[in-house]
């Protein structure tokens, strides 16, 4: 008791004497930097912190006493600054980074926490919004990232597929904010997701099941809606208006701001074209809208919402025969989510999530147009094609909530979670649903020298396969630092290690169809991956040139196998194996301040290893994977100023294997290239005038065998701001 009577006031007093130290870290243009790591080292303690979304970080009961404040990441600055703690005195010292030619990226996709790239063993790519607002489509902008494949058949509103280093479509994890689009097994359809209010998109390519379980066996893209700018006090309006060919027209509506605690955003934004065959029309309107309150210095509470609303046309393969006059395609998407957050400590924060994804789409044709016999460049089918009366709905709804925790322990970063799902819809005739649980743990050892090791593991039972295990490693080693007035920068290799999981489909797990059955035992599909690279900074970080190579095996892909040939009589079973390996090859280069060009290369070598079509001259075991392209490739161009911008982009895709499905028996989609170039100007502060033409050199190509793509199209408009 004497003891602890002693020990009390002691307690008291040094509580008494110690002080904080807090500030923001901000590069030179005043922006906040999102998740870079502080170090506050004394004689007898050390303490670490990380800056919070608005950039803020805080050291709490440090005792007086002399400390050095160090800044030091992989790819930022190395910044030192001594401090000197007085008792009871609470000291606020900002810290300002210097804004390179190439400069850093904190991303938060790949390890769900804030992260700069430079400490990422696997490949990331950020698309910032100069890029993106240039696009109308969310899978437009994707065509300017290596390993991305994306196909769509026919004009824009056609149905639009995700493939990521010779993946299935449906391998393809795919966020909005945070919460899962993807239908119930893993497909991602995004002929109408535009880039209204987005902001920025990143793209991790890789298996990434070890912290998003199912779906995430190829890679996760994270698209963020626009957040309104904290510097700002008050509500900002942003109108556009505008037209081109194909009797396109859109305008949008928004405004944006904040008051106090509270944040707000929203807009509406509407685009219809007739594109170049009949009954190829699209119609959508897009909504979002965002709120948020901050309850106290240290916690926050945000509420999003979002829907596509479109229609459009389904003319068919067009290139073999008269389009069809009568089919369509009527998509009614939406999302609801809410989050809390809350910084429990310096080195310590916590987030509840819950979030609400409704898919409704339908697709029908309920007039009989008739038979034609297809053709394509004088070669006949052997067989008439009929149009085949038909209407197919799809209506799902994913339901989750979530747990995750953050916190700093010395040189470690520890992230883990919980995560509850439900899934439940009609797919076709098929009404089904399941729940899935998921725990996750990842720990990232951020060293103040020149390492970096990310591990972790996710634990699921899904209410179709069961339990599964996915573990995941990565290191980033920084070999050379490099020097900024030396030709030789930074040299950085990397290595990735991880495994991927896919749930099945509710319909290949419940179909009671005879033709097309499910089967409950269905085991998830996988992949093992492996990946490798490294990255140099050249010419005072104003050249950066990144190289990976990349492996996977994918197994137990699920596959329709015919049962009975008597009555066709057909179910699911896990029958496949692939694998697809390749080489990434990106170049960046930044002359100065307001010019890029930016390049990458793809090289992809896909194989079927076993199939359930074991004749078939497209599916058969030693076959490329289908439609995806061994050579592709990309250009970019841009030069940005304060009153104009300019930019370009060159894509090419090599030769697809294929197949027509119509009796021509053609096994291969040619190879083409496309050229966009877009600009705008500012007159005045208010107003904005822009242009974009796309498929500038009027290329006559196909995406897929049987449905040509838009030849040379353009529009302009005008964007008002106040």
């Amino acid at each position: 008791i004497r003891v602890f009577a002693t020990a009390l006031p002691l307690f008291f007093c040094t509580a008494a004497l110690a002080g904080s130290l807090a500030g923001k870290v901000r590069d030179e243009q005043g922006k906040p930097l999102i998740g870079i790591h502080l170090q506050l080292q004394g004689v007898e303690r050390t303490s670490t912190a990380t800056t919070d979304e608005s950039g803020y970080y805080r050291f709490e009961a440090v005792p007086a006493g002399t400390y050095k404040l160090f800044v030091r990441e992989l790819g930022f600055e190395s910044r030192s600054e001594d401090i000197s703690l007085e008792p009871s005195i609470d000291i606020t010292r900002d810290v300002v980074l210097k804004l390179e030619l190439l400069k850093e990226t904190v991303v938060v996709t790949a390890t769900r926490n804030e992260v700069s790239t430079s400490l990422l063993g696997n490949s990331v790519t950020v698309i910032a919004d100069d890029e993106i607002k240039a696009t109308r489509t969310v899978s437009d902008v994707l065509r300017s990232v290596s390993g991305v494949h994306v196909l769509q058949t026919g004009a824009p509103g056609s149905v639009t597929s995700l493939y990521i280093r010779g993946g299935e479509s449906d391998y393809s994890k795919v966020l909005l904010d945070g919460i899962p689009i993807n239908q119930p097994g893993g497909y991602a359809e995004l002929s109408n997701l535009t880039t209204a209010d987005i902001d920025r998109i990143e793209v991790v390519r890789g298996p990434q099941s070890a912290l998003y379980g199912s779906d995430a066996i190829t890679g996760v893209v994270q698209i963020f809606t626009r957040k309104p700018d904290e510097e700002i006090n008050r509500p900002e309006v942003e109108l556009s208006l505008e037209t081109g060919s194909y009797s396109q027209l859109g305008a949008s509506g928004g405004v944006h701001g904040r008051r106090d605690r509270f944040t707000y955003s929203g807009l509406f934004s509407h685009w219809q074209t007739d594109n170049a065959i009949p009954n190829n029309y699209l119609n959508n309107n897009s909504l979002s809208a965002t709120a948020g309150v901050e309850l106290s210095e240290t916690a926050s509470l945000t509420l999003l919402g979002r829907g596509e609303y479109g229609g459009s046309g389904v003319p068919g393969a067009s290139l073999f025969g008269p389009p069809d006059l009568e089919e369509s395609y009527r998509k009614r998407n939406s999302l609801f989510g809410a989050s809390f957050n809350q910084r429990l400590t310096p080195s310590a924060s916590h987030r509840l999530s819950y979030s609400q994804a409704q898919i409704n789409e339908l697709s029908e044709d309920l007039v009989d147009s008739g038979s034609f016999i297809p053709s394509y460049r004088g070669q006949m089918a052997a067989f008439p094609s009929f149009d085949f009366l038909y209407s197919f709905l799809n209506a799902t709804r994913r339901q989750a909530a979530g747990y995750q925790a953050d916190f700093t322990v010395s040189s470690h970063v520890i992230t883990t979670g919980l995560e509850y799902e439900d899934e439940r819809g009609t797919v076709g005739d098929v009404r089904a649903s399941r729940s899935n649980y998921g725990y996750y743990l990842q720990d990232q050892l951020i060293t103040h020298g020149r390492l970096s090791l990310t591990g972790g593991v996710r634990l699921d039972h899904n209410g179709s396969f069961g339990f599964a295990a996915t573990p995941r490693f990565s290191l980033a080693w920084l070999l050379r630092a490099g020097h900024e007035a030396g030709f030789w920068g930074m040299t950085r290799p990397k290595f990735n290690f991880g495994l991927g999981i896919k749930e099945p489909s509710l319909l290949e797990s419940f179909s009671t169809n005879p033709y097309y059955r499910g089967n409950p035992e269905l085991k998830p599909e996988r992949t093992r991956s492996l990946e490798t690279g490294i990255e140099q900074r050249l010419a005072g970080n104003r050249v950066r040139i990144e190289l990976n190579g990349f492996y996977n095996y994918f197994r137990n892909q699920i596959d329709l196998l015919t049962t009975d040939y008597a009555t066709f009589d057909a179910s699911y079973f896990n029958i496949g194996r692939s694998q697809a390996w390749g080489i990434e090859h990106v170049v960046e280069f930044r002359p100065d301040q307001p010019g890029r060009i930016s390049g990458g290369y793809t090289y992809l070598n896909s194989r079927i290893l076993e199939s359930a079509a074991p004749f078939h001259p497209v599916l058969r075991a030693g076959s490329r994977l289908l439609r995806r392209p061994t050579h592709s490739g990309f250009v970019t161009a841009g030069w940005f100023k304060s009153r104009w911008s300019l930019g370009a982009r060159a894509v090419f895709v090599g030769n697809r294997t294929d197949n027509d499905f119509y009796g021509l028996n053609l096994r291969e989609v040619d190879s083409y290239s496309r050229v966009d170039v877009n600009g705008s100007v500012r007159i005045g502060k208010q107003t904005e005038l822009y242009a974009t033409i796309q498929n500038l050199l009027n290329a006559e190509y196909s995406e897929a065998l049987g449905y040509p793509a838009l030849k040379l199209n353009f529009r302009s408009g005008v964007r008002v701001r106040f």
